[in-house]
């Protein structure tokens, strides 16, 4: 003789777990299907604000014989912190128990349930849980999702089980399509992926007709229902016990034969140190943990008198070459050796000329002021793209990006007193 069963769903629990950590809608067929595996289904509701939720899932809900129920939010005044803040809370969990304990009870002679059902995502159904099993000697059975059951919820439960996630027919095949070698690259140039590298790509590399963040995710969103693009936890390495989430191509999905280059999976190998470095006593490496530039953490090496020897020579021979040359003239006559500072009489001297040209006291402009064509410029400076005398002049940083591109100048054309005149030096 089958069992009779209770079931209670937490609607909104399941739904924003699938939604958020597996990008996909909450399929009743599947929890309904799960509560009548363990028996014939005598009370079932299903438990949510439902002015919070898509208008389709409750109609899913009713069609697969599990009614919908509403349960409002609860709002109240705290203080908190020297202010008062209003609180709202979510009551599915006391109306879990309370329909538990309408079944415990029946009125007028109701059905006796063998079993109760809970599909939850939330840990504040476990002192229900406890509760029926301990102290009335029912067998509870937790339906929940892959990521959201807890340790206390299958420690509580009798039994647990994960609803089965298949795979979503795709319906960007155009945007996949293109993703694909996308995704095979990052691949190569990155060990672990994670969602935001992926969505900022996307977006930049992408020709898409929507190019925005919402655009990339939904694009992602249809890879991962699809099982084209994969989660899986990673131990940190530097951090034992901690676990973080990273997304692999799954190779051997349709759309991989179809769009993909068929190559395996790159393998990414640690470098071998190189030989003398980072070595302490007992040759062992002396490498300690240090964040990386995009929050990674990754070994730095002790300096050992080797390196710190190499990099004294290297001073040592930079030195003695002399100061770097930043003129663009080759004459002879435009290699001048740096002035000193001070003069014979101990009196400051000017700073040093560079190039035939005495280096403008003012500091530069910011990079954001000069995208801005000098609107940030100070006060005293004539209009943008003009000097202090109003001449027009053209920012010689445009040059240093393009080595053909610079003008030819000779010393014969530089006038220095002319040009410490004009700017007000002499």
């Amino acid at each position: 003789m089958p069992k009779k069963v209770a079931l209670f769903v937490d609607v909104e629990s399941l739904h924003q777990h699938l939604r958020t950590a597996h990008n996909r809608p909450l399929d009743p067929a599947l929890v309904a299907a799960a509560a009548r595996a363990r028996g014939d289904v005598v009370a079932a509701a299903a438990l949510a604000d439902w002015g919070e939720l898509p208008p389709d899932l409750a109609e899913a809900f009713a069609a697969e014989g599990v009614p919908p129920v509403q349960v409002d939010r609860a709002a109240r005044t705290r203080d908190v912190g020297g202010r008062r803040r209003d609180v709202v809370r979510d009551l599915v969990d006391l109306e879990v128990l309370a329909r538990i304990i309408e079944v415990l009870f029946p009125a007028a002679g109701g059905p006796e349930v063998d079993v109760f059902v809970l599909a939850t995502a939330d840990d504040a159904a476990v002192r229900a849980i406890q509760v029926t099993r301990e102290r009335f000697q029912k067998e509870v059975v937790v339906v929940s999702a892959e990521g959201a059951l807890s340790d206390a919820l299958r420690a509580a439960a009798a039994a647990a089980e994960l609803l089965p996630m298949p795979p979503i027919e795709p319906r960007d095949l155009e945007g996949l399509a293109q993703l694909v070698p996308l995704l095979e690259d990052l691949e190569r140039r990155k060990r672990y992926l994670n969602f935001k590298y992926i969505r900022e790509t996307v977006v930049r590399r992408l020709e898409r007709v929507e190019r925005s963040f919402d655009a990339a995710e939904r694009l992602l969103s249809d890879a991962i229902g699809c099982g084209l693009l994969l989660k899986q936890k990673v131990e940190d390495k530097y951090n034992p016990g901690q676990l973080f989430t990273a997304y692999c191509l799954d190779r051997s999905h349709e759309l991989f034969q179809r769009h993909g280059s068929g190559e395996p999976a790159p393998l990414h190998e640690d470098a071998p140190p190189a030989e003398g470095e980072g070595e302490g006593e007992g040759g062992e490496a002396a490498a300690t943990p240090t964040l990386a530039r995009n929050g990674a953490r990754r070994p730095s090496r002790a300096a050992s008198p080797a390196r710190i020897g190499g990099r004294r020579r290297a001073g040592q021979a930079a030195r003695a070459r002399g100061p770097r040359r930043t003129t663009t003239t080759t004459t002879a006559s435009s290699a001048r050796p740096r002035a000193a500072t001070r003069t014979a009489t101990g009196a400051p001297q000017a700073p040093a000329l560079v190039g035939g040209l005495r280096p403008r006291p003012q500091a530069s402009r910011s990079r954001a002021s000069q995208r801005r064509g000098g609107r940030g410029c100070s006060a005293g400076r004539g209009a943008p793209g003009q000097d202090r005398l109003g001449a027009r002049y053209e920012a010689p940083s445009r040059f240093l990006h393009d080595e053909e591109e610079r003008p030819p100048v000779q010393d014969d054309e530089i006038d220095e007193e002319r040009i410490l005149r004009a700017r007000g030096d002499q």
